[in-house]
């Protein structure tokens, strides 16, 4: 047996509990949504692709019967281009503690505010997708910038925009 029928043999192998993914299921099916994948065996061929693993592996997990094993995961997560963070259920922070939105909101100009506000309106999956437009805008990135520039026109939706992210 070659390592890659082997590592695919233990990626339909049940995981045991301190590896458990809480959400997957929801957060698979947001990532399939965004990527514009509606049918069953669309979405089973689209998983098995991006994680490299056959049919009958993604099936299982779209079933709640399995889920990825660790490094699978890892390239589960790279092949829908979504945050590893996201995708195993773990909420994102940016420090150790969660300061008060509310001290933090005053004495704000209103256009930062209105900006928070489409922050929480956003699904995580749009999240991850603008913090990687905003990376990519912040170095210059020239796919980026003609792309913000092709929304802000009119020629594509913000949707379509995040989704060459």
């Amino acid at each position: 047996m070659s390592a890659a029928e082997q590592e695919q043999a233990i990626s339909v192998q049940a995981m045991s509990p301190h590896e458990d993914y809480p959400g997957l299921f929801e957060r698979l099916q947001a990532a399939l949504r965004f990527d514009g994948v509606a049918s069953p065996e669309a979405q089973e061929r689209h998983l098995a692709k991006a994680a490299d693993v056959q049919i009958r592996t993604a099936r299982s997990w779209l079933q709640g019967r399995r889920q990825p094993r660790p490094g699978i995961f890892n390239r589960l997560c790279d092949g829908l281009d979504v945050d590893f963070e996201w995708l195993a259920g773990r909420e994102f922070q940016l420090g150790p503690d969660k300061p008060d939105r509310h001290a933090l909101i005053a004495g704000m100009p209103e256009g930062e505010i209105k900006l928070i506000h489409a922050w929480h309106k956003m699904t995580a999956w749009e999240r991850n997708k603008f913090l990687r437009y905003a990376t990519r805008l912040l170095n210059n990135d020239s796919k980026a910038l003609r792309l913000g520039a092709m929304c802000e026109h009119g020629q594509i939706s913000r949707h379509q925009m995040l989704a060459a992210m």
